[in-house]
């Protein structure tokens, strides 16, 4: 998934409102996807009037009718829909002060910053597997090591409409905004061909990393230290225990939290 170009979709819409209609979309979104939109939007508007009345805002989209949402879905572009998605959650955020989490650009959670959204879904040797929920909205689950004293984090949320997610590993060790670096497993790059290129951001004293499907799967196969490069610095960390820990989390995933 490209991060970059993601994001600039959703930034584009922000400022449309999620209740105008549409003259000519290229591609609106079928019934599946729009009730999963009209599901996403209810449920962050209704946690969010919920803690505070006034956030009800029917103009911006912060409704809980989903028939409403659901219309509007199916005569709008995807793309557009996407980023209302994120925009409403986004003032569901702000009209609580943060009392319900705010969605990247792309629609998904970082797996920094969130932790008091967080509660513990279970173990897998040295790591520890939590979920995270804001309000009723799941955001995403991730195995936590503190191994030899080196923290690590490694997660995949949910980006709704739909059932895309984005797997992160991060490290706390501070990176600018938007990083180009590297990402190895005992020594080698993991990723297609043996790349050993990563790109990702830095957020709140961490540096997150975007892993692709060929770093998840070399990841699953297991090893004995990863380690993650940003510009000069470089940050190592245990691996022990992770295969367990990544099934553990992609069950949390399927499970939307819910322990079994």
């Amino acid at each position: 998934m490209c991060r970059t170009m993601t994001a600039l979709a959703s930034l584009a819409v922000l400022a449309v409102s999620p209740l105008v209609a549409a003259t000519a979309w290229a591609e609106p979104g079928d019934t599946a996807f729009c009730r999963q939109y009209a599901d996403t939007a209810a449920t962050a508007a209704k946690d969010a009037i919920a803690i505070n009345p006034a956030c009800q805002d029917y103009g911006k989209g912060v409704h809980a009718v989903a028939k409403m949402h659901v219309d509007w879905c199916l005569r709008t572009d995807r793309t557009e829909v996407e980023g209302a998605s994120t925009h409403i959650r986004r003032l569901a955020s702000r009209c609580t002060q943060g009392a319900l989490a705010t969605p990247t650009d792309y629609g998904g959670y970082s797996i920094v910053g969130n932790d008091r959204f967080e509660r513990s879904y279970g173990k897998a040797g040295p790591w520890e597997i939590r979920a995270a929920s804001s309000g009723h909205t799941f955001m995403f689950c991730v195995a936590v090591s503190n191994a030899g004293g080196r923290k690590v984090r490694i997660g995949v949320d949910l980006v709704q409409p739909g059932a895309s997610e984005q797997w992160q590993i991060a490290v706390p060790m501070r990176g600018p905004k938007e990083w180009q670096g590297s990402f190895q497993i005992d020594g080698k790059g993991a990723g297609d061909r043996g790349s050993n290129q990563m790109n990702g951001i830095g957020q709140d004293g961490w540096s997150i990393a975007w892993p692709g499907a060929a770093e998840i799967a070399a990841l699953r196969r297991g090893g004995r230290e990863g380690l993650v490069g940003v510009e000069t610095q470089d940050y190592e960390f245990s691996l022990e225990g992770v295969t367990a820990a990544l099934r553990e989390v992609e069950e949390c995933r399927k499970r939307r939290g819910v322990a079994s």
